[in-house]
């Protein structure tokens, strides 16, 4: 009589992987279709919205000083920084958020205020604020740009200049989405 325990047990192992191979390729692919998908681009959208956030803080700085000042809006970001004692956070140090939002660069964007133009008494009635990333694609790719209206406009190109240059010839901001 032949021995058969030898073909058998060769046989066997296959019966019992391929299942063990159609499982694990199975949890792969749960896996893969579960997984959030990283967001690759989430730093720059943050700091377009960051940006945007200043720009609004710049207009509301400029209204609450220029209803102080006879001179009107100011024409440099250093001029918004609230006089008075520096407060201190909850460690005891100095809070830098007004330094923060009165620099020339802040979450990966470079801002810069011009174009302040005065009536006829010498009010300065108007000001233009630019934000354009300090590294195209790194640390942003949309340049912003706003006026003493409050509007914000929105360059996908990353230029300032074409940011401004939107805003006169009177392109509407996109919408929000």
């Amino acid at each position: 009589m032949a021995d058969t325990s030898v073909t058998e047990g060769r046989g066997s192992w296959r019966k019992e992987l391929v299942p063990l191979l159609i499982l694990s390729v199975m949890i792969v692919l749960a896996a893969a279709f579960l997984l959030p998908v990283q967001d690759v681009h989430k730093r720059q959208r943050a700091n377009a919205s960051s940006a945007a956030a200043k720009l609004l803080w710049l207009n509301e700085a400029q209204q609450s000083y220029a209803a102080g000042h006879a001179s009107g809006f100011a024409c440099q970001l250093r001029q918004l920084k609230p006089a008075g004692p520096v407060k201190l956070d909850s460690y005891g140090y100095p809070d830098d958020e007004n330094e923060r939002f009165t620099s020339n660069e802040c979450f990966g964007y470079l801002f810069a205020m011009s174009s302040c133009q005065a009536d006829a008494s010498g009010k300065i009635t108007q000001y233009t604020v630019t934000a354009a990333p300090r590294e195209p694609g790194k640390t942003g790719y949309w340049a912003l740009c706003t006026d003493q209206s409050g509007v914000i406009w929105i360059d996908h190109d990353g230029s300032a200049t074409k940011c401004l240059l939107e805003r006169q010839n009177g392109f509407a901001p996109p919408p929000k989405t």
